[in-house]
């Protein structure tokens, strides 16, 4: 009977270093979710040609850093076009495909471009176009969406 008792709380005690073990495992997973800064947008760079044109191509290129404690896997990376610029891009919004694993504390680059039309627009509207891609929607794991920022100050 007395070995019986033992064998209870060796149990006991085991099953509580395991639970310990898999909340330890578990707690950043839980901890990353919801945060505002888990990614970081930086290395930010835009240019467009100054020359007005029907067919101008908007190039620009981010680095994105995990700041989370997790792997994620990005899925799509996608500019935000203000109501001021959307007149001025050709065929619609472009989504880049991304699909690369972000590690913790790591950086991807990420290069995009659109299409557009500045014919009608002078060398400081065409500075403001370049300006107002400062937003880009980024779809990571399992279409989990963030929108990113970068202030360009003008």
């Amino acid at each position: 009977m007395k070995k019986l008792i033992i064998d209870r709380r060796i149990l006991a005690g085991l099953i509580l270093i395991i639970t310990g073990f898999v909340l330890l495992l578990i707690a950043p997973l839980l901890l990353d979710k919801g945060r505002d800064d888990l990614f970081i947008m930086s290395g930010y760079g835009a240019s467009l040609s100054e020359t007005p044109g029907e067919n101008q191509v908007l190039s620009y290129s981010i680095d994105l850093s995990n700041n989370g404690r997790s792997y994620y896997k990005i899925k799509s990376l996608e500019p935000v076009i203000s109501q001021e610029a959307e007149p001025y891009v050709l065929e619609g919004i472009t989504i880049i495909p991304v699909n690369k694993k972000l590690t913790p504390n790591k950086t991807i680059k990420i290069h995009g471009e659109l299409k557009v039309n500045t014919s009608q627009m002078n060398q400081e509207e065409i500075r403001d176009l370049l300006y107002d891609l400062k937003q880009f929607t980024i779809i990571y794991d399992d279409n989990q969406e963030m929108i990113l920022d970068n202030e360009i100050p003008n």
